[in-house]
């Protein structure tokens, strides 16, 4: 977790002058265990999701809509 959450800082002023406050990060895990749920509450401290992968609903349903939002901020940003 300190490995993701470093290079996440590391970027952060590449992701403020190419992306503003859009960019995001997104962690996909095949299965989440009881132990790892405490992982996922502290990386969500610091703005970064977990998606349990077998969950395939769920990922699809909030992936698409991250992708959507996204998009719909290209384009109207650059009108």
């Amino acid at each position: 977790m300190n490995v993701i959450i470093g290079i996440w800082s590391d970027a952060q002023q590449f992701r403020d002058d190419n992306y503003g406050s859009h960019a995001t990060i997104n962690i996909l895990v095949d299965g989440l265990t009881e132990k790892s749920q405490l992982y996922v509450g502290d990386l969500k401290q610091h703005g970064i999701a977990v998606w349990n992968f077998r969950d395939k609903a769920s990922l699809e349903t909030h992936l698409a809509m991250i992708t959507a939002k996204h998009e719909y901020l290209q384009t109207n940003s650059s009108a």
